[in-house]
């Protein structure tokens, strides 16, 4: 599954930067953004699915 690292602005407008095949890059790239530029107030960074993605289901063997 693929993940998107977003930006979305005060409007509520979103753009994604980046995409990634884990979970786990995408989100260290937003720790990343945050640890360099701070908390900014008008933009929000989120780590998300990728669009037309759907979440695979992983199945417990009995």
């Amino acid at each position: 599954m693929r993940w998107e690292v977003r930006v979305r602005n005060a409007r509520g407008r979103e753009r994604v930067l980046q995409t990634y095949e884990t979970e786990e890059a995408a989100i260290r790239h937003v720790d990343a953004i945050y640890a360099e530029y701070g908390y900014p107030m008008h933009l929000a960074y989120r780590a998300c699915p990728a669009f037309g993605q759907r979440p695979s289901l992983v199945m417990a063997s009995a």
